[in-house]
């Protein structure tokens, strides 16, 4: 769900397209971070870290916790 937002060089283009489909960025960045963190096992077959650590830390549906650095220098 994190994906959504990332895109670094142009937020206020990402901004745009949220409200050109009546969505407005900020609400939905909220409503990532406040819904209840639900997980599926999936694929793995049972429940990892990560899984965990996603509702644990009361972030809804945003986790970053365990994602490389997106752009450095």
């Amino acid at each position: 769900m994190q994906y959504r937002f990332y895109v670094p060089h142009d937020p206020q283009g990402l901004a745009a397209l949220y409200s050109k489909s009546g969505m407005d960025i900020c609400d939905v960045l909220e409503q990532a971070q406040t819904l209840p963190g639900v997980f599926h096992v999936g694929g793995y077959g049972d429940v990892i870290h990560e899984m965990t650590e996603m509702t644990s830390l009361c972030w809804g549906q945003y986790e970053h916790d365990n994602q490389p650095v997106h752009h450095g220098k």
